[in-house]
């Protein structure tokens, strides 16, 4: 039989500038996103900077009970830490080394969340991207790993900066000019944040963002489908605040009832 297994490490910024304009409700919110297109057999690690910062060792991440880990998610992971520690990326890049040196993995990737500068805006010293460079260097060459960055900025001025930091241009520099990866999302506000985080899950998953669905309809407390292909089961995203948000009952798809999950919502 045919076995296909998938390991994905993720850098969480909960520093406390995710807390101007509620940055972190929306970053928290889609990286539920994320965390619910996973099959239960992915490996995933997550490195919360804050954690780095207190010298806390990060460790794999059940996936087998997934509505707990949202759970766990939207209750724990806010804003903690200080500063931006490169070493959070580091540090994700010797856990996936760690777990490949006696496990396989076929599709190996990075996920960068941030919303800030990396150690805060200092300017890495050439000892240090050589240091960086290499290291990245000797991940990619063992895990095939493809890197991805999910830029939150304020705004477009914001972004500018933080897109030409060194943290980023090094990576652009191992992979080289006109490379597929690294592939570096930007957002600024809280829609944007959703969607770039959607299409990075679409990207990892290998699921198509492109609707298949037709003849939709929800009116008491039903949702009505059609889909071109067949459902196990359906996933619901409450993207409001709107305590008049319809809460279904019931899925129906193709004229069959479904199992559903609604995932949870913003605060």
């Amino acid at each position: 039989n045919l076995t296909f297994s998938r390991t994905i490490s993720v850098v969480y910024d909960d520093s406390g500038s995710m807390k101007k304009n509620d940055k972190w409700v929306y970053a928290n919110y889609a990286f539920q996103t994320l965390i619910s297109l996973l099959d239960k057999k992915d490996n995933l690690y997550i490195v919360k900077m804050s954690e780095v910062e207190k010298g806390i060792k990060s460790k794999k991440v059940s996936l087998e009970k997934q509505n707990g880990l949202l759970g766990s998610i939207k209750s724990d992971y806010r804003f903690s830490s200080q500063t931006t520690p490169y070493t959070a990326i580091v540090e994700s890049m010797d856990l996936m080394n760690i777990f490949l040196k006696d496990s396989k993995s076929d599709d190996n990737w990075i996920v960068i969340i941030t919303d800030g500068e990396f150690e805060d805006g200092k300017k890495f010293t050439e000892s240090e991207k050589n240091t960086y460079k290499n290291k990245i260097y000797s991940f990619i060459d063992k895990s095939k790993a493809k890197p991805i960055f999910l830029i939150i900025s304020n705004d477009k001025k914001e972004e500018k900066k933080l897109l030409e930091q060194d943290g980023i241009a090094i990576w652009k520099e191992v992979f080289g000019a006109n490379a597929l990866y690294p592939k570096v999302f930007t957002a600024t506000g809280e829609n944007e944040i959703i969607q770039k985080m959607q299409s990075i899950a679409y990207l990892i998953t290998s699921k198509n963002e492109k609707s298949s669905i037709v003849d939709y309809q929800d009116e008491n407390n039903t949702i009505t489908f059609n889909s071109e292909f067949p459902l196990k089961r359906v996933l619901i995203f409450e993207q409001s605040k709107d305590k008049s948000f319809m809460k279904p009952k019931e899925v129906i798809v193709n004229g069959e009832k479904i199992r559903s999950q609604k995932l949870l919502e913003p605060e």
